[in-house]
């Protein structure tokens, strides 16, 4: 339907849109799509000047088929991306999805899970940002030769003090996930199995209650998720933090981790 002046200004949306926010003089385009209604509008943002006239209405018309055409187009990739995407959140691997510079367009629920856990999350992070933008360069023909000219097989390892990782970059159809996806890269192994509550007793001298706050600092939990974890006051967490960080002889929280795995 195309909407002339006259029409446009005896609407809901003249009132209640176009005069609040001084959109004078407008012609607006909506089509009605199986997904539901589409738009495309023109405006003059002053009270006064130019106008738009029976040139601009034709204009209108002929762009008419190409904007209904692109909105059915825009639909059904939309449609489409979103199961594919709902797919990729029940796979068992984690896996990042990214645009063709190399930002994230999507994180799966595994791969969201396993940075939880992980204390060195923000290094991790980084380094699937890095094999990611690696990847998008390769796309446009500018990354670093690999040997073999092989790089769709290139892959790092990433170790942090709780987990060793193996993460693998690849080229993917822009349709088959999500309109603006060009890389994937999946995330193989994950966090190390902390030691039980009773060997971490053993071995330094904790409490059963320190030792429940020993595991849940090596996930990189604060006090203040700490406290929620084991229905304990923030104060409380905090003092159990302090005697952990003693006992372990360790001058920060970011090394409880590795301090707990190597005395295992």
């Amino acid at each position: 339907m195309l909407w002339v002046r006259a029409e446009l200004r005896r609407s809901e949306y003249y009132y209640e849109f176009v005069v609040p926010s001084r959109l004078y003089d407008a012609v607006v385009v909506t089509v009605d799509l199986d997904a539901g209604p589409a738009g495309l509008s023109f405006y003059h943002a002053r009270p006064s000047g130019a106008r738009f006239g029976d040139r601009a209405h034709g204009l209108l018309r002929i762009v008419l088929p190409a904007f209904r055409a692109g909105a059915e187009v825009w639909y059904r990739v939309a449609r489409t991306g979103g199961r594919t995407l709902g797919l990729v959140d029940l796979l068992e691997d984690g896996m990042l999805l990214c645009d063709a510079r190399g930002r994230t367009v999507h994180v799966n629920r595994a791969l969201r899970t396993l940075l939880e856990r992980d204390p060195e999350r923000d290094r991790l992070r980084a380094e699937l940002g890095r094999v990611a933008a690696w990847f998008a360069r390769c796309r446009d023909g500018r990354g670093d030769p690999v040997e073999g000219g092989a790089w769709e097989d290139l892959s790092a390892e990433v170790r942090t003090s709780v987990g060793r990782y193996r993460l693998r970059g690849a080229l993917i159809d822009a349709g088959a996930a999500e309109p603006t996806a060009c890389v994937l890269v999946t995330v193989e192994g994950g966090p190390l199995p902390l030691p039980p509550a009773e060997a971490l007793c053993g071995h330094w001298g904790l409490t059963p209650r320190q030792a429940a706050v020993a595991r849940l600092l090596a996930e990189g939990r604060s006090n203040a998720e700490v406290a929620e974890r084991l229905g304990i006051s923030p104060h409380t967490a905090r003092h159990h933090t302090e005697s952990v960080l003693l006992k372990l002889g360790v001058r920060s929280r970011a090394e409880v981790a590795a301090r707990l795995m190597g005395g295992s």
